[in-house]
């Protein structure tokens, strides 16, 4: 009888890339169901509240998911850090602390087209920034658990109102964004597309490079 062939091994970066592409397919159906909340919020039913809460809780995971995302390329790297910001309450510390792992871990939003001379352009209107990142999550935060009843009433007008805004400035910020590995020059253009569509990706050598040969997941 002959050998088995052995199967061709994974590299490190590729498995990188199928790990990262599976937590934009959850970060992008939780998008979706937070929406189709919200959408239940608009017609003033008499669960608004809880709804509300639901709508808080997705965008808490979307966030967190858009933080570590960039550290699956280590899994030894990803479970400490994951063990760590769970015993984290703000978003400033948990930023701090992916930060010294991987200093470009913030996804960064871009155009889906080149400019003339075949450059990426950055998208900076309407898009998360550090700053936003933090003051969403905490403010998602505080609705995870029962409110005092001695302590102040939760502002749930505020949160229907946000919400909508907030779900936007995600989407424009991963639609087509640009995530790069610690450890890794090579980065990777993620293209969300629509709901209907599947995710897709596309190589760049160096953040001023770009390969025009797309895959799709």
């Amino acid at each position: 009888m002959g050998r088995a062939k052995r199967k061709p091994r994974v590299s490190e970066l590729d498995a990188a890339i199928d790990k990262y592409y599976r937590l934009m397919q959850e970060v992008k159906g939780r998008l979706i169901y937070a929406r189709a909340i919200y959408d239940k919020i608009c017609m003033d039913t008499i669960f608004t509240k809880m709804d509300v809460e639901a709508c808080c809780l997705q965008i808490r995971k979307i966030l967190e998911l858009l933080a570590m995302g960039s550290l699956v390329v280590n899994e030894r790297l990803f479970r400490e850090t994951s063990r760590n910001i769970n015993s984290m309450h703000k978003a400033k510390y948990i930023l701090n602390e992916i930060q010294e792992l991987n200093p470009r871990f913030f996804p960064r939003p871009i155009s889906p087209e080149l400019d003339e001379s075949d450059t990426i352009v950055d998208i900076t209107e309407n898009v998360l920034t550090k700053k936003l990142f933090e003051k969403i999550f905490d403010k998602c935060g505080a609705m995870l658990h029962s409110p005092n009843p001695f302590g102040k009433t939760i502002d749930y007008k505020f949160y229907c109102n946000q919400i909508p805004l907030w779900l936007d400035l995600i989407l424009n910020t991963i639609a087509t964004h640009m995530v790069l590995f610690p450890g890794h020059e090579d980065g990777f253009i993620i293209h969300m597309n629509n709901p209907q569509k599947q995710i897709s990706w596309t190589v760049i050598k160096s953040e001023e490079g770009y390969n025009r040969e797309q895959a799709d997941q």
